[in-house]
């Protein structure tokens, strides 16, 4: 047990957790999440249809010039962000999905996660402070 000082300024004693370590900064991680998002859906996750070649095809006119102009995709490091995401609590990793490949609405996220809209930006935040620390542990751990 260990004297902590809450957000209100008055100390309470309880045991430490990882909310209360001071959280490093992953370099760069928005870009490295819309690097997954990329990653995962190169993959067909979630598409759940069946056809030709001929039917995704699409005539040079059709071709949008920001796919052309974009980054690749960083396979190891969309690979490496897939194997921190999947150790994440469900909720965590469900509204990490939702938020990033989904880009679902918050409310159909929360409902899927159970817990109240007004919340979620609470446990988006967790979400996201659970993943960089996961990153970082993960990143340690290989060098």
């Amino acid at each position: 047990m260990v004297q902590i000082k809450n957000d209100g300024g008055a100390e309470e004693n309880r045991e430490k957790t990882d909310a209360d370590r001071p959280l490093e900064r992953v370099e760069n991680f928005e870009g490295r999440m819309e690097n997954w998002r990329r990653w995962a859906g190169s993959l067909g996750a979630g598409r759940g249809t069946c056809c030709s070649i001929e039917k995704k095809y699409q005539h040079v006119q059709h071709w949008d010039a920001a796919d052309r102009t974009r980054m690749p995709i960083d396979e190891f490091d969309g690979a490496f962000i897939e194997g921190c995401i999947v150790q994440l609590s469900e909720v965590h990793k469900t509204v990490i999905v939702g938020e990033y490949y989904y880009k679902a609405d918050p409310r159909a996220t929360s409902r899927r996660c159970f817990i109240g809209w007004r919340h979620y930006d609470g446990v988006l935040k967790e979400a996201r402070i659970a993943l960089q620390r996961k990153i970082l542990e993960c990143s340690l751990n290989k060098s």
